[in-house]
């Protein structure tokens, strides 16, 4: 009898041992699974998206100065798409012809007042860039394709104003379709961070002809686009 009991008492904790391990199992298993679920995937993207700003140079019929926002979304570690937005203004107007002028309180006559058409280029343009790692990891090239849309307006204007008179002749703006290629180089601050950044571009354009009818003018868009920005990774 006391064989028998003792027989039925191991039988009994090894069933309780058993189901103490399979129970244990079951809990271990979400842990486990939560660990993996919490912990960083290694492979995961970093920064994606960039803003940058700077200077823009437009040379093409019309030669402009102005300034350039452009924000760009990483697809990897290589690729990445742009969209820039400019805005630039004629820095050499045709003179249309000369007025004469005096100031406020003087008698004193003046006959260098110009008549002159002052050009605004607001371009707009999408594009995909590869990019090539450089030395240790700061410099890197890009180089992609780039296709868009510029609007033009065109002002005859006194130069300089006067408050007497309307300052403005005539008007006209119009629309030109642009494609071409950029390329450019692009330098990080700090290796360890790769965050902030600088960098120069050179885009060959080619661009519609835009007729401004009431100015008499056509004007052709295509030249290069040159643009020093600074921007950063967030």
């Amino acid at each position: 009898m006391t064989h028998q009991k003792n027989t039925a008492q191991t039988g009994f904790v090894k069933k309780l041992l058993a189901h103490a391990a399979m129970a244990l199992c079951a809990m271990a298993a979400p842990a486990a699974n939560a660990n993996t679920a919490d912990t960083p995937d290694s492979d995961s993207p970093g920064k994606r998206h960039s803003l940058e700003t700077g200077l823009l140079i437009y040379a093409s019929d019309v030669t402009s100065v102005g300034v350039n926002f452009r924000y760009a979304y990483a697809l990897g570690e290589t690729n990445r798409l742009t969209f820039d937005l400019g805005a630039c203004f004629d820095v050499d107007p045709k003179v249309t012809g000369h007025f004469a002028y005096h100031y406020s309180g003087s008698s004193i006559t003046h006959y260098d007042g110009k008549i002159q058409v002052n050009h605004t280029i607001v371009p707009i343009l999408i594009g995909w860039e590869y990019e090539w790692k450089l030395g240790n990891g700061n410099w890197a090239f890009h180089l992609g394709p780039v296709l868009g849309f510029a609007f033009v307006n065109g002002k005859e204007e006194r130069n300089p104003r006067v408050t007497n008179a309307s300052n403005t002749f005539r008007s006209d703006s119009g629309t030109a379709f642009l494609i071409g290629a950029n390329a450019g180089l692009r330098w990080n601050f700090i290796s360890a961070d790769n965050r902030w950044f600088a960098d120069f571009s050179l885009a060959a354009l080619g661009g519609t002809d835009v007729k401004l009818d009431k100015l008499s003018e056509k004007i052709n868009l295509s030249g290069a686009r040159i643009m020093t920005t600074v921007g950063f990774c967030f």
